[in-house]
């Protein structure tokens, strides 16, 4: 009589045991190290960034002064109330043209810098410098040099080259149809150089034989930069234009020396108002209300913007 076969068992090989859990402790290194690294990010991201924007649209839903500890739960109320006040709604007016004009002239001023200075020209390094000065200008100190150039009576640098040409003195600041122009001319002037620096890294990135084979097919300069420049820099556009968005509907600085939201809230925008709710008339629940507004309002914008640059590619 034959004895049943029993099955072998099942031999895992030393080496290959060995080879998977060196992988493992080797995956395990490497996730713990990734972790160590962005640790202190996430941490000062949710200290700083995290918790107060769940804050501010928690406080939303209350009424409370800014001096005073009570707060009174009121729903929805902050919101009917800002988006049925017509300072808000002038506010946010206000805000879409500064930065419809800021962006789009700031962009265009900046690449036609860059290209001028991408060129083979002696001293572009000086050029290149002298464009970015205001960048690292402080901008109170800036605010208040453009003040005084564009000062409302004769006095101001900008009237006095005016009356050269025999232009009466022109209430820049002081006028409801200049003082936004003036805001916004400020604004480009700070934002060219940032926005050149930018610019110049995507005309260094685009391959030299696209360009000479161009000229060999006969191109002219106004071809090759609209069939071959505009193009390859339309990722660089798409960072310029978003980040200028979200820095344009933040503007509060030059508003703040410049106009003080004036004259008669021409030049009010939605942050200025919101400091305005906040510090001067400690209203809390409106305030935070207005932030959540500007935050989905950016929000929203760049995953438009976003959506909209990437198909086109």
């Amino acid at each position: 009589m034959r004895s049943p076969v029993t099955p072998e068992p099942t031999v895992v090989m030393p080496a290959r045991k060995a080879r998977r859990s060196w992988s493992q402790k080797r995956l395990w290194r490497d996730s713990l190290t990734g972790y160590s690294l962005i640790a202190p990010t996430t941490v000062l991201f949710t200290i700083f960034y995290f918790i107060p924007l769940i804050e501010t649209i928690l406080n939303g839903f209350y009424r409370f002064n800014m001096m005073s500890p009570s707060k009174q739960f009121v729903g929805l109320q902050n919101y009917q109330t800002i988006f049925a006040d017509a300072g808000f709604q002038a506010a946010l007016w206000h805000t879409v043209v500064y930065t419809v004009f800021t962006v789009f002239f700031s962009s265009a001023f900046s690449l036609l810098v860059a290209v001028l200075l991408n060129q083979k020209i002696r001293g572009r390094n000086i050029y290149r410098a002298i464009y970015f000065l205001p960048v690292i200008a402080p901008n109170i100190a800036s605010s208040i040099v453009f003040t005084d150039i564009f000062g409302n009576d004769s006095s101001g640098a900008m009237n006095k080259i005016l009356g050269l040409f025999g232009v009466q003195p022109i209430a820049w600041l002081g006028s409801q149809h200049y003082a936004m122009a003036t805001v916004i001319i400020y604004s480009v002037w700070t934002l060219i150089g940032y926005n050149m620096v930018i610019y110049l890294a995507g005309l260094q990135n685009i391959p030299e034989n696209y360009y000479e084979a161009a000229r060999i097919d006969g191109a002219n300069s106004w071809d090759v930069f609209r069939r071959i420049t505009l193009p390859l820099l339309r990722p660089t556009t798409l960072f310029v234009i978003v980040v200028g968005v979200i820095s344009a509907f933040q503007v509060f600085n030059q508003v703040y020396i410049m106009t003080q939201g004036g004259p008669l809230n021409a030049t009010t925008v939605i942050l200025y108002l919101i400091y305005q709710e906040a510090f001067q008339n400690f209203h809390g629940g409106t305030a935070s209300a207005m932030s959540v507004v500007l935050f989905l309002i950016l929000l929203i914008l760049s995953i438009v913007q976003v959506r909209m640059f990437s198909r086109r590619e």
